[in-house]
C-alpha cells in the first residue's frame, strides 16, 4: 500500500529548498533489519520494570526508540536507561511492577 508523504523537508540536500509535491506516493519495499546479538531492533520483556538488551550495535551516541507492543503490564513511561557501548542498554519503567513487552529499533 503506498505512503503519502505530507509537509516534507528535506534539509542539507540538493532538493533543499525545493518545493514538494505533497500529493505524490510513494512505495517501499521490505526493510529487512538486523537482529541477533548484532541487532538494531527486537522485542524485550520488562521484569520488574527493567531489562537489560544484549547487542553490539549500540554506540554511546545511539538513539533508541521504544515502543510497548501492547503485550504485558504497563502502567509507566518507558524510558532508555545506560548504555555500555558495544554491549548493551537498559529499557526501563517508571513503575516498577511492569512486565511489558518492548520493542526497540537503534538509530545511529
Amino acid at each position: 500500500m503506498p505512503t503519502e508523504i505530507h509537509n516534507a523537508a528535506i534539509a542539507d540536500s540538493p532538493l533543499a529548498n525545493q518545493e514538494v509535491n505533497t500529493t505524490s506516493s510513494v512505495t517501499f519495499a521490505k526493510v529487512t533489519l538486523p537482529t541477533g546479538a548484532a541487532g538494531i531492533t527486537g522485542t524485550a520483556v520488562l521484569s520488574s520494570g527493567t531489562v537489560t538488551v544484549s547487542t553490539t550495535a549500540v554506540t554511546a551516541n545511539s538513539k533508541v526508540l521504544l515502543t510497548w507492543n501492547g503485550t504485558g503490564t504497563l502502567t509507566g513511561i518507558l524510558k532508555r536507561g545506560t548504555i555500555v557501548a558495544g554491549t548493551s542498554f537498559v529499557i526501563a519503567s517508571t513503575a516498577g511492577t511492569d512486565n511489558a513487552q518492548v520493542d526497540w529499533l537503534i538509530l545511529n
